[in-house]
């Protein structure tokens, strides 16, 4: 039987807060911000190729209180653009993004719920809040066939400030290996949630 791809989504969201050992059962967030810019470094890394991107990204969070229920994608936001601001020496290329706010086309993507920010887990002694941004896809390192898809992940430090990424895109086509990514990022303004346990 094949999985469609949204349960492949959350198949692989079970298994990310499965493998966080200081999560919290929460039953709510409550985010008090809307929009919001985030910008920093951002490193990609496949193989001996390396591509440092300084970047700006928007961010439209779901400003709400956002019920959480276990085994369940819980969408926090939605990624709305992506600018590179060092094109010349950062290697990379986003698919499916504009690169203006309100920009033409709009997100879209290659599965359900693409450039999505989904909820995943957090830390019931720091109260940083980690998360996915789903189905990003794009193509690094120029002159290669290479084509990357996945889950994004990161954390929200509790100031609501700071975001950290560290995670893998496997490849989908090209003879590449998968890519690593990471980075600090800052996000102006800060991100208001609280996380609710009732």
């Amino acid at each position: 039987m094949r999985m469609t791809a949204k349960a492949c989504l959350v198949a692989l969201a079970l298994l990310l807060v499965g493998a966080t050992t200081a999560s919290a059962a929460i039953r709510g967030i409550q985010i008090l911000t809307g929009l919001t810019t985030q910008t920093g470094t951002l490193t990609f890394r496949a193989n001996a190729m390396t591509s440092v991107c300084n970047v700006t990204i928007t961010k439209q969070m779901v400003q709400n209180l956002v019920p959480v229920m276990p085994g369940v994608l819980t969408r926090i936001g939605q990624v709305t653009s992506w600018i590179v601001n060092n094109p010349l020496d950062c290697a990379l290329r986003i698919l499916n993004l504009p690169t203006t706010l309100g920009g033409f086309p709009p997100p879209s993507g290659p599965l359900p719920g693409s450039w999505d920010i989904s909820y995943l887990t957090s830390d019931p002694l720091t109260n940083d809040l980690y998360f996915g941004i789903l189905g990003v896809q794009l193509s690094p390192f120029v002159g290669t066939a290479c084509l990357y898809q996945g889950t994004l992940l990161g954390a929200i430090r509790n100031n609501g400030a700071l975001l950290t990424f560290n995670s893998t895109l496997p490849s989908l086509a090209g003879n590449c290996v998968d890519v690593t990514v990471s980075g600090t990022l800052f996000d102006n303004p800060a991100i208001q949630y609280v996380l609710l346990n009732i």
